[in-house]
């Protein structure tokens, strides 16, 4: 496990924020760049001083609990100020600092060569013919690929069973309860795509081979040359999640999953932000409500039903544990599957008005103790693994458990915790185990957790996420045609099988010397950093090489979560 850090460079949601109504603001994360976070994600070296006790640790006479953050000012030593122009009259140098990309291909190297210098003189005015840099760093990667010249960069996948139910698909994930995914077939050849299930959105994508940022070179795009019967339409698209966003064109082809092959529109992205660089998912299966499409396309249950493959626009999601090794994620199309549940099922209406699964929460408790919660709702999303509660409400949550300590809008918890945090639906209590709420430690020397609980406004005071943290003691039902989310009690399949994982891949470019399966040192930052890398000191590269710091990663905690940390690998 890589926690810490993992926490913050390997989280991420699918919720839109921003897709199709004023009413989703876009979020201002402090997880968007290393350079301007507010939370601070070296946890294990600042954890002492950061960390604050929830509860007055003085005596009960002691100052009421007062939000954690400082002062706003900041006091700056005045011997600090440095002059803006030392010299002014000397020359305006641009010094770029020199890497290290020795591990690239001399073909790569020398392309990039080629291409920083046509930049560097149609900057300047000089005419010439233009080059596609991107393109001729493209026809560099694939000619050594033929050759054999490169390796594959790996993701974990951890593979459910297939169900033998029909209209169902396996729900895979990455092997830590982070990501949920199904695999998709797209086009004539039926070309494979992993893609996050969503309920927290309502558009399908997958990413265009004319996108050249660094997610895509590290996932399976899509385009006219891998199926005949792909049509494009004239119609754009930009989604903004809660990590990341994306943009391209509205496309159409016939897509296969769970046993039917149905004709949908779905979306070509031409660009896809970096945060979508750490997992192994290609794109997202949106299965909210037509209404909440930035596509303007029909949902996928209302394809379904349309084309008479199912009766009832109503899909049924069982998510797994990774710890209880039963592999048995699974999503259930036009119905539900008894062998993944026990008892009687609740159905809940769902309130929202822009096309999201939003329930009416009752009230929250904590071992049993009512916190007395009003007014709030929770919106349902398999596309998110935490819990996000709205900053103040995550302090009333976190304040009554004894030494609870908080960095602001996450907060940790000692790990010896035993007591679940129940949340009530219309006189229903789901309660969740302290194995899916509490997380791993926060380092060594220390007895606390993280907090799968975290503080974050999505909408407004009165909104929760509720994602994967909390539906993994579930069996989820979603009803468009009555508007409504059923909850029962969570069973398994009797036949199980224990984990198996796979892998997916990306390519990455070796150096002569280093052609053959042996380790590689990592080169997300030097290797196949391409941005002025490897040249001399005032030339500059933009071209795209590699997949770079990924290599071998295994998402340790990082919980699908609002503001994933933007890396930016220098790719």
């Amino acid at each position: 496990m890589m926690f810490p850090n993992a926490f913050y460079h390997f989280v991420f949601s699918a919720t839109v924020v921003s897709a199709f109504n004023l009413y989703h603001p876009t979020i201002n994360s402090p997880l968007k760049t290393a350079k301007a976070q507010s939370i601070d994600v070296g946890l294990g070296e600042k954890v002492e001083s950061e960390w604050k006790p929830l509860k007055p640790v003085a005596a009960r006479n002691a100052e009421p609990f007062r939000p954690v953050g400082g002062q706003i000012g900041v006091d700056i030593d005045p011997s600090a100020w440095q002059p803006v122009n030392t010299h002014p009259r000397s020359l305006d140098i641009k010094r770029v600092a020199q890497r290290d990309n020795s591990e690239l291909h001399p073909e790569i190297r020398t392309v990039q060569h080629a291409n920083a210098i046509t930049k560097k003189y149609r900057k300047r005015g000089i005419p010439g013919p233009e080059i596609d840099r991107e393109l001729a760093i493209r026809n560099v990667l694939s000619s050594l690929e033929q050759r054999g010249l490169v390796k594959r960069q790996t993701y974990d996948i951890l593979k459910s069973n297939e169900p033998t139910t029909p209209d169902s698909m396996a729900v895979h994930q990455d092997g830590d309860d982070i990501a949920y995914f199904s695999e998709v077939k797209f086009g004539s050849n039926k070309k494979s795509f992993y893609l996050i299930i969503d309920t927290g959105s309502s558009d399908t994508w997958v990413p265009s081979t004319n996108c050249t940022t660094s997610a895509c070179k590290l996932h399976a795009t899509y385009g006219p040359k891998d199926s005949t019967s792909l049509q494009m339409t004239d119609r754009t698209f930009k989604i903004k999640y809660g990590s990341g966003n994306v943009e391209g064109l509205v496309a159409k082809d016939n897509v296969s999953f769970a046993g039917f092959n149905v004709n949908i529109e779905f979306g070509l992205s031409n660009m896809v932000s970096d945060e979508f660089v750490y997992f192994p998912i290609d794109g997202i299966m949106g299965l909210g409500f037509s209404k909440g499409s930035a596509q303007r396309a029909k949902s996928i249950m209302d394809v379904l039903v349309e084309g008479k493959f199912i009766d009832s626009k109503l899909f049924s999601v069982a998510v797994s544990r990774a710890t209880d090794k039963l592999n048995d994620g699974v999503i259930h199309f036009g119905g539900v599957d008894k062998g993944y549940y026990t008892g009687e099922i609740s159905w809940f209406p769902s309130v929202s008005k822009y096309g999201l699964w939003e329930l009416n929460v009752e009230d929250a408790a904590f071992g049993g103790k009512k916190f007395g919660f009003t007014g709030r709702t929770a919106i349902i999303d398999t596309g998110t693994t935490l819990i996000l509660l709205p900053p103040a409400d995550a302090m009333i949550l976190h304040q009554v458990i004894d030494d609870a300590m908080t960095n602001g809008e996450t907060f940790a918890v000692p790990c010896t915790t035993t007591q679940s945090m129940d949340f009530t639906f219309n006189g229903v209590t789901v309660s969740v185990p302290p194995k899916d709420w509490v997380g791993e430690r926060l380092g060594q020397g220390t007895d606390l957790c993280i907090s799968m609980i975290m503080g974050r406004t999505i909408i407004d005071t009165n909104t929760w996420l509720v994602g994967d943290v909390f539906l993994k003691n579930v069996y989820a039902i979603f009803d468009m045609d009555n508007t409504q989310v059923g909850f029962a009690k969570r069973a398994s399949p009797t036949t199980t099988s224990k984990p198996k994982t796979t892998t997916t891949s990306s390519i990455k470019v070796l150096s002569p010397t280093n052609t053959g399966t042996g380790n590689n040192s990592d080169s997300g930052n030097g290797g196949n950093n391409s941005n002025g890398g490897g040249n001399n000191g005032n030339e500059e590269t933009d071209d795209n090489t590699g997949s770079g710091a990924v290599r071998g990663l295994t998402f340790s905690l990082g919980l699908f979560l609002l503001g994933l940390l933007v890396c930016l690998l220098g790719l």
